[in-house]
């Protein structure tokens, strides 16, 4: 019995090549931008709770 054989599911190597400047640029607002919001959610969360003996 002779099955056919798949095509690849993902093949790095045949793509537009290396990844321009602008994609690493929204890649980096993109990091930025999450950590502030996980800055303001922690300063929300524990925003009231005290941090030492009053």
């Amino acid at each position: 019995m002779e099955l056919p054989t798949a095509p690849p599911a993902f093949d790095a190597t045949a793509g537009p090549g290396p990844r321009r400047r602008a994609d690493r640029g929204a890649d980096i607002g993109a990091g930025c931008g999450l950590v502030l919001l996980e800055s303001v959610a922690l300063v929300v969360i524990f925003g009231d709770a005290p941090l030492g003996p009053a």
